[in-house]
């Protein structure tokens, strides 16, 4: 038995992590920020037909999860087997849901910020600016979260690995 023990161990390779940072979802930011899309929300259906609304927020999600898919698989040359659909406030959409480097995440979400600005911009002469304004406005309002996450663990992008739970994103080091 004691042979058993010392050949597991002598095999097994053991991570540890240590916490650099841990951010709890508060949820009066979370109230707070529900209140601002509503608000927008309302006003955007003022201004677009319901169509073209439900079209935009069925589409720029499906434009996230594209891009990051393309992204993941041209610029890290793997699949996305360890990102997941997130429902829950502030990761809305494609998320990883395990440890990730947060230099890798940073990365990709910066170019998910302006690669879908500038193809909201390449549309511009075929599609109405209220729609414009609305695709460009719920894309922000979708990445504003998460990029504030990840600029709250500026300080830690050399060495930091970031994981994404239910109740608050924490950012690890090796």
């Amino acid at each position: 038995m004691n042979n058993n023990r010392k050949a597991v161990s002598q095999n097994s390779t053991i991570y540890t992590y240590r916490l650099l940072q841990r951010i709890h979802y508060q949820p009066y930011y979370f109230y707070m920020y529900t209140a601002i899309g509503i608000a927008a929300a309302v006003y955007s259906l003022m201004h677009l037909s319901p169509l073209q609304f439900i079209a935009g927020v069925i589409g720029v999600p499906l434009a996230h999860f594209f891009l990051l898919l393309l992204l993941l698989h041209t610029k890290e040359k793997r699949a996305a087997k360890t990102w997941r659909w997130y429902a829950g406030w502030p990761w809305v959409g494609y998320a990883p849901s395990g440890y990730l480097s947060l230099s890798k995440l940073r990365r990709l979400h910066r170019q998910l910020l302006w690669v879908l600005l500038l193809l909201a911009g390449c549309l511009y002469p075929w599609l109405p600016v209220p729609l414009l304004v609305f695709l460009g406005s719920f894309h922000l309002y979708l990445l504003f979260p998460r990029l504030f996450l990840l600029w709250r663990f500026r300080k830690h992008k050399e060495n930091g690995y970031v994981i994404i739970n239910e109740k608050d994103t924490s950012c690890y080091a090796q």
